[in-house]
C-alpha cells in the first residue's frame, strides 16, 4: 500500500469512527509526535502503523490505545 493509499485509509475509517467526512479529518502530532484526529472528542484516541503493504489502525472511544 503506499502512503497516499494509507493515509486515505486512515482518514475514511476514522471518519466513519467519528461520524464525519472524511475531507473534515485533520491530522495533528502531539510533543513527542504522536498522530491525534484535531477536534476529536477527549476520550477518541487512534493510532497506526505500517510495514510494506500492511497497515493496522486501533481505534478506540474509551481512551489511549498504543
Amino acid at each position: 500500500m503506499t502512503w497516499r493509499a494509507g493515509r486515505a485509509w486512515v482518514r475514511h475509517h476514522l471518519a466513519e469512527a467519528l461520524d464525519v467526512a472524511p475531507a473534515s479529518i485533520v491530522f495533528v502530532t502531539d510533543d513527542r509526535g504522536r498522530p491525534r484526529v484535531l477536534g476529536a472528542p477527549a476520550s477518541f484516541d487512534c493510532n497506526w502503523s505500517h510495514s510494506g503493504p500492511w497497515l493496522a489502525l486501533a481505534v478506540s472511544h474509551h481512551g489511549r490505545v498504543g
